[in-house]
């Protein structure tokens, strides 16, 4: 308890500290230490994830097979985050996305018909 009393009193005390004096420097030097403190806490493993699930969102956009990789590849580090920060339904969800992201990928270019057979056979009977 005394240690996250001491955080906030030492957050408070930087704030006030920039607001009090309009330096850039007292203000640059507390974000880099908060950013230095919690940008790699699950060791990179959110922006990795991050970083892949755009391009294959990107790619997937622009109908490039290549997304559905990027995407399998964003959601295991979507796991391992998951994993680090210990939550069950983030591995869960990851663990079926990775499963849609390969099912994709071997759908992929098949041809399927959207319409039901019923819906067909009434097409070709008005011709």
């Amino acid at each position: 308890m005394k240690k996250i009393e001491d955080e906030i009193v030492f957050r408070a005390s930087g704030i006030i500290l920039s607001l009090a004096t309009p330096s850039l420097e007292r203000y640059t030097l507390v974000t880099m230490e908060y950013l230095s403190e919690h940008a790699l806490q699950y060791k990179g493993s959110d922006w990795a994830a991050m970083v892949f699930t755009f391009l294959s969102l990107y790619l997937l956009g622009n109908k490039s097979r290549t997304g559905f990789v990027m995407g399998i590849i964003a959601n295991v580090f979507w796991f391992s985050y998951g994993y680090l920060t210990g939550s069950v339904a983030n591995m869960f969800c990851s663990s079926v996305v990775i499963y849609l992201q390969a099912r994709g990928w071997v759908n992929w270019g098949k041809d399927t018909d959207l319409l039901p057979a019923s819906a067909n056979s009434t097409d070709s009977e008005s011709q």
